[in-house]
């Protein structure tokens, strides 16, 4: 059976960008997976998180993605498609998933398969831990993709509760 690992992605101090943790945080509190499933909050911690993604076959991340749609539009994308867009940064200090992703690719650890599932956000100021009604809205779309992405690389059929915690 192969290791799955579902990383959440995100600072939940800053609204929005905390919507990989608190999907996360959303499946653990409410589903049941099989035994080759691990649900981890990989908050910001960039780098430090390599020894987790090198243990793993199959990397299914949720984070919050800038793309081109309106807030709360989903997007998936294996991680050859993303593999050269690393943005420029106003600090030397910031390093970004997909340079951590990079990074692992250099050291040759980096799993059989990535799948990246994006939500894209309206709001990033800093402070606030509440996600935006727009991100309310979608957010059990966002959910079920990664659920249904689970299941189709070999995470069984996830048990669901009856979502009794509140979505933020």
């Amino acid at each position: 059976m192969k290791k799955i690992l579902v990383l959440g992605i995100g600072n939940i101090l800053l609204k929005d960008e905390g919507a990989g943790v608190h999907l996360v945080n959303h499946l653990e509190k409410n589903y049941q997976f099989s035994s080759n499933v691990t649900l981890l909050d990989g908050g910001s911690l960039g780098m430090r998180l390599i020894p987790w993604i090198c243990e793993t076959d199959v990397l299914i991340i949720a984070d919050i993605f800038a793309g081109s749609g309106k807030p709360g539009s989903i997007y998936r994308y294996n991680y050859d498609e993303l593999k050269g867009k690393i943005s420029a940064k106003n600090s030397l200090h910031q390093v970004t998933f997909l340079e951590t992703l990079a990074t692992a690719n250099l050291m040759e650890i980096l799993p059989e398969k990535i799948i990246i599932h994006g939500i894209q956000p309206a709001d990033i100021s800093p402070w606030g831990t509440k996600m935006t009604p727009e991100l309310k809205k979608t957010f059990p779309k966002f959910i079920g993709a990664v659920v249904n992405e689970i299941r189709a690389v070999g995470g069984g059929n996830p048990l669901s509760s009856q979502d009794q915690y509140p979505l933020f």
